[in-house]
């Protein structure tokens, strides 16, 4: 019989107990999550039941899949080479730079990797993790988390594009494979190691439309610790409710807009939903020291990110919830989309500095 991976977690506090009863049963454990109280197990599916009667266990789920949210795009006609990118521009970057740059704020980009070698990367890498493979680099080797990077600082050093807080800190940490996917306890696991090396904003450009314990009690740790959360709401275009973690509270959920000031359609909104901010047809930097254009709300959440780097910057010790308040308070609507497509609407860094 076929063995399934999952997470079991514990009551709060629990998981020392529910360690020895895993042992005592014999479950096979591939590894601990101590941030949630919980353990990855592989154990054939009908064994599922037998866990849930045991005392310290107060949850079961799948290790489920979870994927980026981003396209390529290519080089669409409405969009012209420019070292300081549309988007960047929208949301008023270039007006605070004199005043915020984002020096000194460690922003954690949790996705596929980042191009180490990227000459628009360089100055502001700072040493990472790869979840996948703790021994080896978090080289990215698919591009998504190379573009997200770029939109919340490029440097520019290279010739290329800048990105919205150009002497921020920038922090890989791959969860995600070559084909833009991650097992949940991959991203629990991103989340924890953001948590114990003191990230200041995590970037979650990736959703999955079930609801996760695991990865709530993980979003619940990091806001407690100080980190600002910023997720993507996905790219189905529903105006329901957004994904996970985007949903979730103390994390802000951003769905997309274009060039025009107007909703993307492939945005998701409803639910969740705090604002949007450019993510249709953004030029970013991508592999081998590469530029390229992408869409979806994984851009429009990079955009967000830079923006909380330079808050951050200009006044450290604000709290996320304040941090959060800032941006939706100084928000501009746009014209003729409901709060269900816009949340807020779009985020002005100098209106939030004024």
């Amino acid at each position: 019989m076929s063995s399934v991976q999952y997470l079991v977690l514990a009551g709060v506090g629990a998981g020392e107990d529910l360690y020895r009863q895993l042992v005592s049963r014999k479950v096979e454990i591939v590894r601990a999550l101590p941030l949630v109280d919980g353990f990855v197990c592989l154990l054939p599916e009908t064994n599922v039941q037998k866990l849930n009667s045991l005392s310290s266990v107060q949850w079961v789920e799948q290790d489920y899949v979870i994927y980026v949210v981003g396209r390529e795009t290519g080089y669409g006609r409405t969009v012209l080479f420019d070292s300081v990118p549309w988007g960047v521009r929208r949301i008023g970057a270039p007006k605070v730079w004199e005043q915020t740059r984002g020096q000194g704020v460690r922003v954690g980009i949790l996705d596929t990797g980042i191009d180490l070698d990227h000459p628009d990367l360089l100055p502001n890498l700072v040493k990472g993790v790869n979840i996948l493979n703790p021994d080896e680099p978090p080289e990215d080797d698919h591009g998504h988390g190379t573009h997200v990077a770029g939109i919340v600082g490029a440097a520019r050093t290279g010739g290329g594009v800048i990105g919205v807080a150009p002497e921020a800190g920038l922090v890989p940490i791959k969860a995600f494979n070559d084909k833009g996917a991650a097992r949940l306890s991959a991203v629990v696991q991103g989340i924890e190691w953001a948590v114990r090396n003191h990230i200041h904003v995590l970037n979650m450009s990736f959703g999955m439309s079930m609801a996760s314990l695991a990865l709530r009690r993980a979003v619940n740790a990091a806001h407690q610790q100080g980190i600002v959360l910023v997720a993507a709401t996905g790219n189905d275009g529903r105006k329901s409710a957004a994904g996970y973690p985007a949903r979730l509270q103390g994390v802000l959920g951003i769905g997309a807009s274009t060039i025009l000031d107007e909703v993307a359609d492939f945005s998701t909104g409803g639910y969740g939903l705090d604002l949007v901010a450019p993510g249709k047809d953004i030029l970013s930097t991508y592999l081998g020291g590469s530029i390229k254009t992408m869409s979806g709300t994984s851009m429009a959440a990079a955009h967000v990110s830079g923006v909380a780097a330079l808050v951050l910057a200009w006044r450290p010790e604000l709290s996320p919830d304040e941090v959060y308040d800032l941006l939706v308070e100084a928000a501009e609507p746009l014209a003729g989309a409901a709060a269900s497509e816009q949340g807020a609407g779009l985020p002005d860094v100098a209106r939030v500095l004024a």
